[in-house]
């Protein structure tokens, strides 16, 4: 993810009047949104010549996740710069609050006011603490590692998407919370593969390929470099 929509929340986890409600329209994809919900209502802030004052509004709301990924970082180093990684354990720490009045998936999470709910700090790096991994090996039908070979996870249960790259001896690795994974290798001149991958809790997962040559078909890069 390139960024987070945080909306504002009162006191009660009462969503704030002044919150933007969801679905995403300018881009035509009807994603949910906010992402998360967190304080953001008379909150005590710095203000200028030294003093301090309470202020309303989602930059307010704001601050609160960024001041729980740098916890997150802090607690679980291996995060630094898994963004999307990040994003999942937020989701999944987050504590949901059920409203449908402006749309979203019926169990409440996420909807369309508070998104995949309140951003919850401690649930956040307890929630780091079940981190395992996923890594493999990408090589040709030969047995040649694959460098640059493109890598998408997608989380079947908090519908996250991780890019990766091989490195030059056609391996990656990843932190990613236990849970069920469609895995998508993909390399210019050879034929894509996936799977449905499992992280246990208990250890990390492994998800080795081969891919035979491809012939005749033009070759699309899915992730930007």
């Amino acid at each position: 993810p390139q960024s987070l929509s945080v909306g504002a929340i009162e006191p009660g986890n009462r969503i704030a009047d002044l919150s933007s409600r969801g679905p995403v329209t300018i881009n035509g994809s009807g994603l949910p949104a906010p992402d998360l919900v967190a304080p953001g209502v008379n909150v005590l802030s710095s203000t200028p010549g030294n003093q301090y004052g309470t202020s309303s509004g989602t930059s307010m709301a704001s601050p609160h996740v960024a001041g729980t990924i740098a916890l997150l970082w802090s607690a679980a180093p291996q995060l630094i710069g898994h963004l999307a990684v990040t994003e999942q354990i937020l989701r999944a720490s987050a504590t949901p609050v059920a409203d449908s009045t402006c749309g979203g998936d019926s169990d409440g999470q996420p909807n369309n006011v508070y998104g995949w709910g309140v951003v919850n700090a401690q649930r956040a790096v307890d929630t780091a603490g079940m981190l395992q991994a996923l890594h493999g090996l990408v090589t040709d039908a030969d047995g040649h590692p694959l460098s640059g070979a493109e890598i998408k996870i997608s989380d079947l249960t908090w519908g996250v998407e991780i890019d990766l790259l091989t490195g030059p001896d056609g391996e990656y690795d990843t932190p990613l919370l236990p849970g069920d994974y469609r895995v998508e290798v993909h390399a210019a001149a050879h034929l894509a593969a996936w799977a449905e991958v499992t992280v246990p809790a208990d250890m990390p997962a492994a998800y080795n390929v081969s891919l035979p040559p491809r012939v005749g078909v033009a070759y699309t890069p899915l992730i930007s470099r």
